[in-house]
């Protein structure tokens, strides 16, 4: 019974509130009149506050459905022709900076295609000149065998002009060269057993006159035997105990052959030979005290045996340490020089 009470009286009241209908909206907007006496009526007031009644708020309502249609419509209409007139710029933009794109691409790929074809061009040219680099090379070695082998022959034939010569180092020096040619004969008889006559050679000082030095002393003989029988027995004037009143009578030497010598030497001090000295003209050396004699030409041959060696004694005691060590190192250094002359000769006469 509540229940039904309850329901009675909301309805009584929905009843007693004017309500306008959509037809009265529409009405009212085409003739632009609104009732103000309805509103006067409708309006509430509350603590002096005014509130808008149900009518009103269903009036506003079905104002803004009807005229909210027409303006979104037209909201989005704007928008879209915007978005057009936007999106057909973008279209301009993009295609003329795509058209620059494209046209920089193919100038660069022109570009790269002009030099890629240098590039190779360099490589042929680069890669004949190298080949061109190598046949000079190879033929610039093939010219310095040859050289060097000319030069050797030069040099050898220069060595047998002096074949009849000694030089004497530690000879006094005499007033004349008549009284060098008496000292000569006097040490010759004396210490090396070998009677000489003033015809049997000749005598020239070398170099310029110094006070405080002695030059050495040239002897030319006429007879080759008499000067290998004075060579033979040189050692007999190099034994005094002072070695500055010593005598040496000495192979006379081109000049290549004397610094040859003189390198020869230096290795001797630095312990790298055991000895160096000529002989007939020729340059001998011996690495250890029982080593074999080795005859030099040059320097690249003395530098290389004394390298050789090196890489010999490295072997030895790689050789050591594995128990096969056979052969003297000699012998090895012996053979290997062989074989470095063998192949010299032979690139020579290419």
């Amino acid at each position: 019974m509540a229940r039904g009470k309850g329901k009675t009286k909301s309805s009584q009241t929905s009843e007693a509130v004017p309500t306008k209908t959509s037809e009265h909206v529409e009405h009212e907007q085409e003739s632009g009149e609104t009732s103000t006496e309805d509103h006067d009526e409708h309006t509430q007031t509350k603590d002096g506050v005014e509130f808008l009644s149900s009518d009103q708020v269903l009036w506003f309502r079905n104002i803004i459905r009807a005229q909210g249609k027409d303006i979104l419509k037209e909201m989005v209409e704007n928008k879209w022709e915007k978005v057009k007139e936007e999106n057909e710029l973008l279209k301009q933009w993009v295609k003329s900076e795509m058209g620059g794109l494209l046209k920089k691409i193919t100038e660069l790929n022109d570009d790269s295609k002009e030099k890629q074809q240098r590039i190779d061009k360099l490589s042929t040219d680069n890669d004949k000149k190298q080949r061109r680099l190598e046949r000079l090379e190879h033929e610039c070695r093939q010219k310095d065998n040859q050289i060097k082998a000319l030069s050797l022959q030069l040099d050898e034939l220069h060595q047998q002009t002096h074949d009849h010569s000694l030089q004497v180092v530690g000879l006094p020096e005499a007033k004349s060269d008549a009284d060098d040619i008496k000292q000569v004969i006097k040490i010759s008889k004396e210490k090396l057993h070998v009677k000489l006559k003033s015809s049997d050679f000749e005598v020239r000082r070398l170099g310029k006159k110094k006070e405080s030095a002695t030059r050495n002393t040239l002897l030319k003989f006429k007879d080759k035997s008499i000067r290998d029988k004075i060579f033979e027995n040189r050692k007999e004037t190099a034994t005094n105990s002072n070695p500055s009143k010593n005598i040496y009578f000495n192979d006379q030497l081109t000049k290549h052959r004397q610094n040859l010598l003189f390198a020869a030497r230096k290795l001797v001090k630095s312990k790298k030979l055991f000895a160096a000295w000529a002989q007939q003209g020729n340059i001998l050396i011996r690495k250890t005290e029982s080593g074999k004699i080795v005859q030099v030409q040059d320097h690249s041959e003395l530098q290389g045996i004394t390298s050789m060696e090196e890489s010999l004694t490295q072997i030895d005691s790689i050789e050591m340490l594995r128990g096969n060590s056979s052969q003297s190192s000699d012998d090895r250094l012996s053979i290997m020089t062989h074989i470095s002359n063998y192949e010299y000769y032979y690139d020579s006469d290419l």
